[in-house]
């Protein structure tokens, strides 16, 4: 019969066996130099992660941390052991993280996978393309630094808010606020009230407008016309031949008259005479050389016109200063040089019919032409606005009786404005 001394060592025997077996089995898989393959990771700060530590890739544990080195320059190494059945990414994320209860590990994470051949890691190579986590006295630095920026900014707006100035100054900005926004709002309903009592007339003023319009691309049809004839004329073959032989012409004929010169100095020793036919000379080659400055302003004048663009325009404005409707009617002309342009037209139809006659110039901004000449019979200047369908022009007219009107609108069709201002 067995003692009681030895059923309690076989007792303890049994229980290690047993806890040795069970460590066996949960302990998890064994990473030897048998089967795994080495890495090495740099890290400025491996947050006291020691030999031993495990390495997890995505959550599952693939291998452990061997060695840990420091180097010469302060950056420590690790040495690790991976699993022979795990491939490390060139793209992943290394990461060292601390759990609450200090236990450290090396978490290594793979992006999202992009179109393309993924390259991994061979046994061997060294990683320098780390993450260093922030330590607690990092993090507590920062926070200290942010609570010092809010109390500064507290103590800015307690400052602002106890001036009773810029109280003063905040209230009356809120009641200008109010009183401009209620302008706005009666301005846009009389404006609505405007639009709907006189809307008949609005339809009869652009019925006109459709006339007019259609008159003006009449017109504009015939000067089309005009000016293919001009460079029908200016092309002509005929011509050109014609003033050709007309300039060989006038260069047979100073040659002769070179020739007769010089006979004519041969037999004639009347200095006077001599004289007299120098002058004549002279005076033929500056008439040719005239004949040929006009020939080429002709040229010049043919080839402008036929580059010139023309651009008809209509506008529908109302004026608050007069509480009246008016109806302008303008041509633009862009010649061949973009920087300038030719305004002529109307102010006014039907009642003053003033006349617009102005010289633009194209402003350093898109879309801003600056005007200087005749605007509705006066001498004035002013500039304008144009993009997309959105116009506004200003103009400072009459010297003698100063007059400043700004108008806003928008193009409903093409070439034809409907404009509100003073």
């Amino acid at each position: 019969m067995l003692t009681h001394n030895v059923k309690v060592g076989i007792a303890v025997v049994a229980a290690v066996a047993v806890i040795i077996v069970t460590m066996r089995f949960v302990g998890g898989e064994k990473f030897t130099p048998d089967n795994t393959y080495t890495l090495k990771v740099v890290f400025e700060n491996v947050q006291g992660l020691s030999p031993g530590a495990k390495v997890w890739l995505s959550g599952v544990e693939v291998g452990k941390v061997e060695e840990v080195v420091l180097r010469d320059d302060g950056r420590a190494v690790l040495n690790l052991r991976i699993g022979t059945g795990y491939r490390i990414r060139r793209d992943a994320e290394f990461n060292i993280k601390v759990g609450f209860l200090k236990d450290t590990i090396l978490s290594i994470t793979n992006p999202e996978v992009r179109p393309g051949k993924l390259e991994y890691f061979k046994p061997g190579d060294t990683i320098t393309k780390t993450r260093t986590p922030s330590t607690l006295e990092d993090l507590v630095g920062e926070a200290h630094k942010a609570l010092k920026q809010v109390n500064d900014m507290l103590a800015s707006v307690k400052l602002i808010v106890g001036d009773e100035t810029m109280k003063q100054n905040v209230h009356e900005t809120v009641e200008n606020v109010r009183m401009i926004t209620e302008q706005i709002y009666d301005f846009a309903t009389v404006l609505k009230e405007v639009g709907v009592q006189n809307q008949a007339e609005i339809d009869a003023i652009i019925a006109n407008v459709n006339t007019l319009t259609a008159n003006l691309i009449k017109t504009s049809e015939k000067a089309d016309m005009l000016l293919a004839n001009a460079n029908d004329v200016a092309g002509d073959p005929e011509v050109k031949r014609n003033l050709k032989q007309a300039i060989d012409n006038l260069q047979a004929t100073m040659a002769n008259l070179e020739e007769t010169t010089d006979s004519v100095k041969k037999l004639v020793t009347d200095d006077e005479l001599n004289q007299d036919l120098k002058q004549t000379i002279k005076s033929t080659r500056r008439t040719m050389e005239n004949a040929d400055t006009a020939l080429a302003g002709v040229r010049k004048a043919v080839d402008t016109v036929n580059n010139t663009e023309v651009k008809p325009s209509f506008q529908f404005r109302y004026n608050a200063r007069d509480d009246k409707y008016h109806a302008d009617m303008n041509l633009r002309m862009f010649p061949p040089d973009p920087s300038v342009s030719y305004l002529i037209g109307l102010d006014d139809l039907g009642e003053n019919s003033n006349t617009n006659l102005q010289l633009g110039v194209r402003g350093a901004l898109p879309g801003v032409w600056y005007r200087l000449g005749i605007k509705s019979g006066k001498l004035g200047m002013g500039a304008e606005y144009e993009k997309d369908d959105i116009y506004m022009e200003g103009d400072l007219i009459d010297p003698n009786d100063l007059q400043f009107n700004l108008r806003v609108g928008k193009e409903l069709q093409p070439n034809r404005y409907l404009l509100l201002g003073w």
